[in-house]
């Protein structure tokens, strides 16, 4: 029997996909929002036959919604209570590969708490947004008690059926179903459209004769602002959908592996139309023997979950990640991680801020005393949210997007700080140094992470002008041991005291700039100083010979190009011609690097370089390296089709010949103790329409990269394979968390970077790192399908001015594991923390750590307080490939520990051992989440 004769059960799932800022900015989008759920409370409430309707699998519409009318709360509350309104499980729909670890785990939460607060979360992992999908979202998705997920972007009907299985980096298995032959917008398309409106499913060209009132502002400002029709006219043509219904039931019959048939009735900002109960009518007429039900994706999923218990599916493994053929190439449209890369990082540095600072601060304080900041950190939670909505983080929107999401993430970063400042100085007010000189001056650095660490970092000291300038050292008031620093640069100045109580005041102060080598900081705590004065500063140097750095671990040597070779000493390999920039043209858009059919690409090394010595000392020495290069201010488009271009059918566009200078600056940094060399890239850019990256040739001998993902280190093969479905495309960029890694028999080299996204490797025997520093671009919007909508007046996406980035070369023996890469990419991404104060008469030891986490391959993630407010919540997880028993050491005693689930729900009790340690068990890839009460 045909699978179309056979009895089927089709949904019809109202939805639309809500993106909150894209084509509009976030505050014109919300009166869209506004208009859209008026709607469509009024029609759930008047027509009790409008059975369901699906808000895209996030909460934050409903957030923006009640914030203008927060009256209606009740209203939505009941249509969420009575299964009618499905919202959830995310807060904003999220582009994972552009966002860190944990922010994918707390969209998931705060999407939770804030549904059930509202009368209930969807639990489907909803997921169509993603350019690709990461490798341990199922077992994040499980974790939430999800147990299938809908999505297309990274899979496709030639490799499996409409429904398989998905085993997630850690065997994590759940169902997974990309929806329907049409993606999520199949009976919209191919039915609503034709039958409603007389379109066409790609008919998308408006004739001003078919009425419809088109309104518009006339002045300048508005020459690049949408139409709007005030009365569309809409007709409901029977005959057609007879047809249209046959055709699309047809089609999915031919994907779908069990009865259930979805038919999506949504698309991008959609709304309701009460003739969707009249459309499911009908469609049953048309569908005899089968059974049409107005549905959403809850009933779907459980329905297809109970089906494929008795059927084989075929098992995908790991990151989805395969691309869509187009007429001339293979794409994933997932070239927006280059796109706008000011927003990437500054997403990352506000991450690090709350994530990794403020957070776990906050429970160290919390532990003393202090009562844990949680309004302020959930506010920070979801400003940062906002600005992981998949077209907000990716950056391929209009330019006012970058603007406001820029704003947002600086209003993170300031509650971050204030949150930080404020908790540190309750920990060192509770610090007891009674027994020091009631004038002291004491140094206190900060451990954010569960691990001993012993650094050289940089720090101010202000000593008070009532004592005399003169050198002095740091004596470690736990153990006595002296720590000698390196001066940069002092100067006299004046500081604020300020207190709430009394009007401020001010104090002169000498000003010191140094650096110094820490004793042992204790695991996730903190450890104090006091100033030893008439000690004399550390003398001595880090340069060995002209151009040349040296420390324990490796020899730096500079050469006239302006790139620098690497010799690792442990491993005994060298690294040469690193640090070179490469500039071509680009004639795509914010999802698509399309090159001009005529390009120039540009080479950093033959101009001329100004190489100086900046700074010269025994623990830190910098040099500065000068120059800049001339490449083609513009792109020239001549007597070629713009969509052709755009869609990477063709193009035949080229590089100007007008020619602009961008001026580099490259500080190159090496610190004593350290086993990665900081490089700083500055730069104006002044040209238009160009993709600019940074080398770093390797020479290794591996056909596999290694890259962070969210929890998961994947490994991508760097020249296709027989099996890789990007066999067929040749310089094609990947995403990257934090840093890619490629070693050989003979050594290693990862590159970590402070927010960039977009890496290469290339297919020759150099096997050169690329990564994408910016990628300047017109802004062309795919508003209207098969055809782009030019912005010319937006200029943000050329990404103009200056720019700012930060890299760690960081060499090392044996593989991504052995060579302690993801525990090397920690230490940067969370700083010591150094303060200064006076003298406190608290109750806390002068040395003290909270956490303690053994073996350090398993990884910190986070630390704060259980939404319940009882206790505290710990999240790791094991980067490596074999099963770990991890020892958790705590510094206060334990009264009650639990393993819990992402939800924060109990799984089990786990044993206290008389030591005040805790062992759990983290098999390969495996996140933990552990609650503690102490």
């Amino acid at each position: 029997m045909r699978k179309d004769k056979e009895q089927k059960y089709v949904h019809f799932i109202s939805n639309t996909h809500w993106d909150r800022e894209w084509l509009y900015s976030f505050q014109e989008t919300r009166i869209q929002l506004i208009d859209f759920f008026q709607r469509l409370l009024n029609i759930l409430e008047k027509n009790k036959d409008y059975n369901s309707f699906v808000l895209d699998s996030q909460v934050v519409p409903v957030e923006d919604y009640l914030e203008i009318f927060p009256n209606d709360r009740e209203r939505i509350k009941k249509q969420v209570e009575e299964r009618r309104l499905l919202i959830g499980p995310w807060y904003t729909c999220p582009e994972c590969f552009q966002v860190g670890s944990e922010s994918i785990i707390r969209n998931l939460l705060y999407g939770h708490i804030i549904a059930k607060q509202m009368g209930g979360v969807m639990k489907v992992g909803h997921t169509p947004f993603s350019y690709g999908q990461i490798s341990q979202l199922p077992q994040i998705y499980k974790g939430f008690g999800i147990h299938i997920a809908l999505f297309y972007h990274g899979v496709s009907h030639d490799e499996v059926p409409n429904e398989f299985w998905w085993e997630g980096a850690d065997g994590t298995k759940i169902l997974a179903s990309q929806m329907s032959r049409h993606a999520r917008y199949n009976f919209y398309h191919q039915v609503y459209r034709p039958v409603v409106y007389g379109m066409e499913p790609d008919e998308r060209n408006w004739n001003w004769n078919k009425g419809g009132t088109p309104f518009r502002l006339a002045d300048e400002k508005a020459q690049f602002e949408h139409y709007l029709l005030l009365q569309p006219p809409k007709n409901f043509d029977e005959k057609q959908l007879k047809e249209r219904v046959k055709k699309l039931f047809k089609s999915e019959c031919e994907v779908a592996t069990t009865p259930h048939i979805a038919f999506m009735m949504g698309h991008d900002s959609s709304v309701p139309d009460e003739l969707e109960v009249c459309l499911v009518h009908e469609t049953q007429q048309v569908l005899e023997g089968h059974i049409v039900k107005h549905s959403n994706y809850q009933d779907y999923a459980e329905e297809v979950l109970r089906e494929v218990e008795n059927i084989k599916l075929p098992v995908l493994q790991g990151e989805r990640r395969t691309p869509k053929p187009m007429p001339r190439i293979y794409h994933l449209y997932s070239d927006v991680l280059s796109s706008r890369t000011r927003i990437k990082r500054e997403n990352s540095y506000s991450e690090r801020d709350l994530q990794r600072l403020a957070e776990p601060m906050s429970v160290l304080s919390a532990c003393m005393g202090m009562e844990y900041p949680k309004d302020f950190i959930d506010l920070a939670w979801k400003e940062l949210l906002r600005c992981h909505a998949h077209d907000t983080i990716s950056g391929s929107g209009v330019d006012i997007i970058e603007q406001d999401t820029l704003h947002r993430l600086r209003q993170v970063r300031e509650i971050s700080r204030s949150v930080l400042r404020r908790v540190l100085a309750f920990c060192q007010k509770s610090i007891d140094f009674s027994k020091e000189d009631k004038n002291a001056i004491l140094i206190t650095v900060y451990n954010p992470l569960p691990m001993e660490r012993e650094e050289t970092i940089s720090t101010v000291v202000d000593l008070p002008d009532t004592i005399p300038a003169g050198e002095f050292c740091l004596e470690n008031i736990e153990t006595g041991e002296e720590v000698p620093l390196q001066i940069h640069s002092q100067e006299r100045a004046n500081v604020v005291i300020t207190q709430p109580e009394d009007a401020r005041h001010s104090m002169k102060v000498h000003r010191y700039h140094t650096s110094f080598t820490t004793t042992k900081v204790p695991p996730l705590g903190y450890t104090s100083y006091r100033i030893k004065h008439h000690k004399p500063f550390l003398q001595g140097t880090l340069i060995t010979s002209d151009r040349v750095l040296e420390n324990q671990y490796m020899r730096v040597a500079i050469r006239d190009d302006g790139t620098f070779d690497v010799f690792h000493k442990p491993s005994e390999k060298i690294y040469c011609g690193l640090g070179y920039l490469l500039d071509d043209g680009e004639a795509g858009h914010a999802w698509m690097h399309i090159p001009p059919a005529y390009n120039e690409v540009i080479d950093s090394r033959p101009f001329p370089k100004k190489i100086s010595l900046l700074e010269d000392g025994p623990l830190s020495a910098t040099y500065k390296i000068e120059y800049e290069m001339i490449i083609p201010g513009q792109l020239v488009s001549t007597n070629e089709d713009l969509n052709d271009r755009l869609d990477g059918v063709g193009n035949n566009s080229k590089r100007s010949i007008r020619q602009v200078s961008i001026p580099i600056q490259m500080f190159i940094t090496l610190r004593n103790q350290s086993r990665s060399l900081e490089l700083k890239v500055k730069l104006i850019n002044n040209a238009r329409d160009h993709r600019l990256r940074i080398a770093f040739p390797s020479n290794l001998d591996t056909d596999i990269v290694r890259v962070e993902s969210a929890f998961d280190i994947v490994e991508r093969e760097i020249v296709p394979g027989p099996n890789n479905p990007w066999k067929n495309t040749k310089s094609v960029t990947f995403p990257q968390y934090r840093f890619i890694d490629l070693d050989d028999t003979w050594g290693g080299l990862a590159i970590i970077n402070d927010g960039l996204k977009e890496y290469e490797v290339s297919r020759d025997l150099t096997r050169t790192m690329f990564i994408t520093l910016l990628r300047a671009y017109t802004v062309h919007l795919a508003t209207v399908s098969k055809q782009w909508e030019t912005h010319p007046e937006m200029n943000l996406s050329q990404c103009p001015g200056e720019h700012e980035f930060n890299f760690w070369i960081y060499p090392h023996a044996g593989g991504t594991m052995k060579g302690n890469v993801v525990q090397e990419t920690e230490r940067i991404y969370s700083p010591l923390i150094p303060v200064q104060s006076g003298v406190s008469n608290g109750t806390q030891p002068p040395t003290k750590s909270l956490i303690k986490i053994q073996p350090d391959t398993i990884i910190f993630s986070a630390l704060k307080l259980a939404e319940d407010r009882q206790g505290y919540i710990l999240r790791v997880y094991n980067s490596s490939n074999e099963p770990t028993a991890a020892v958790l050491e705590f510094g206060e005693p334990l009264k009650e520990v639990y393993e819990v689930n992402f939800e924060e729900t109990i799984i089990q009790k786990l044993e206290i051992s008389p030591q005040n340690t805790v062992k759990i068990q983290c098999n390969e890839k495996k996140i933990v989440t552990i609650k503690f009460l102490i």
